[in-house]
């Protein structure tokens, strides 16, 4: 079934009117609707996304934008920068005990409690044709995703010695093994499977 013109004016007119709200909802923290963003990129990227370039990717902005928003919560305790653990050269940022008690309250809880009340069938379509749209109109910023759907990725099934297998991946992007607390965070490496 095609839609409509009239039909796709209505639904994009939705969906820019379900980002305002989202973005205006509010908070005691006095932070700006920039620094929620970052800091809940901080708090669901993977340790190989969560530095500078990737946030400023993510966000569609520029990596001085992205480091000035970044500064001012690492000056008021939210996130820590650290050393990545894949290059020494490059750092990371994550959240301290002050960020995670933030983002644990944050104003958005509501409308993710929502999104998990919808069927799984409506929900992966939603998923799929924002994804569709985010590949079409997000070429600059690039998609992101999680391993079990990236090309990069490969699964593989680890045996321990008492003989219970264990789902790990493996990144051949950054040839490295992925952590299982990452395996499900969003990667700014992410390409999806064709």
């Amino acid at each position: 079934m095609r839609l409509t013109l009239m039909k796709a004016v209505e639904i994009t007119n939705l969906l820019l009117h379900l980002g305002r709200l989202l973005s205006e909802g509010s908070s005691n923290t006095g932070l700006s609707r920039n620094q929620w963003l970052a800091l809940r990129f901080f708090a669901y990227a993977n340790s190989c996304s969560r530095n500078v370039s990737c946030f400023s990717a993510h966000q569609s902005t520029s990596q001085g934008t992205a480091s000035q928003i970044i500064k001012h919560l690492v000056e008021e305790g939210y996130v820590e920068q650290q050393p990545a653990p894949y290059d020494g050269r490059s750092s990371i940022f994550n959240l301290t005990d002050k960020g995670k008690d933030v983002i644990a309250h944050d104003p958005l809880e509501t409308f993710f409690r929502e999104v998990e009340a919808v069927e799984d069938a409506d929900l992966q379509n939603l998923e799929h044709a924002l994804r569709a749209f985010i590949k079409h109109f997000g070429k600059q910023s690039g998609e992101a995703g999680v391993c079990a759907n990236c090309h990069w990725a490969s699964k593989r099934r680890l045996r321990n010695r008492h003989g219970s297998s264990q789902l790990e991946f493996y990144c051949k992007y950054f040839e490295v093994d992925v952590p299982n607390d990452d395996a499900g965070r969003l990667c700014s490496w992410f390409s999806g499977k064709s």
